[in-house]
């Protein structure tokens, strides 16, 4: 089942469940161990952060290749 950005602050999401969200990547900042990505969708913009050594290296490597305005679905 698809999470709308806005349901993560609106008390909609149940805390430490399993969510997918879908949006576009709004920016992404990298800071050597740490990579955060902005995605956005109609409801609004949320952070994602990717850890080096916390993450799978195929995700780091995708995450590697975003640009603004890809579309994505993350599960988390």
């Amino acid at each position: 089942m698809r999470t709308y950005v806005g349901d993560l602050s609106n008390g909609k999401v149940e805390e430490n469940s399993s969510v997918s969200l879908s949006g576009w990547v709004h920016e992404v900042r990298n800071f050597g161990q740490l990579k955060f990505i902005l995605l956005r969708d109609k409801t609004g913009i949320v952070q994602l952060t990717i850890k080096k050594g916390a993450t799978p290296e195929k995700v780091i490597e995708e995450a590697s290749t975003l640009i603004k305005e890809t579309a994505i679905t993350v599960t988390g």
